[in-house]
């Protein structure tokens, strides 16, 4: 019985000790990654706030705005599109050949026993 001579306190001490590394790296991360999110997040609404402050002085303060002619005809081709259904008629049809090839014959498994 010497192979099952294993010094299991030096076993277990070991096996702890690997999962407190672990465990404390893990932990780790999920504090540096929190701490990025919430500076992110301050970034983000900064720069929202910015923009929002730069778009406000930059709209005019004209209720009727008006639309170029590319604009009106960009406008139309899409609802003459739309409301004529002229787009790509589907069949919702899954079409997929079951074809035999090396890599999923069953023939060249490495549990096939020949007799």
């Amino acid at each position: 019985m010497e192979i099952l001579a294993i010094d299991w306190k030096n076993a277990f001490l070991f096996s702890g000790f690997c999962m407190l590394v672990v465990f404390s790296v893990l932990t780790i991360l999920v504090i540096i990654l929190s701490f990025f999110g919430k500076i992110m997040s301050a970034h983000n609404t900064r720069k929202e706030a910015a923009k929002a402050a730069a778009s406000a002085a930059s709209t005019p303060a004209t209720s009727g705005a008006t639309l170029s002619e590319q604009e009106n005809a960009a406008i139309a081709t899409a609802l003459y599109l739309y409301f004529n259904d002229n787009h790509d008629k589907e069949s919702y049809r899954i079409t997929i050949k079951d074809v035999q090839s090396p890599w999923s014959a069953k023939f060249y498994g490495i549990n096939n026993l020949h007799r």
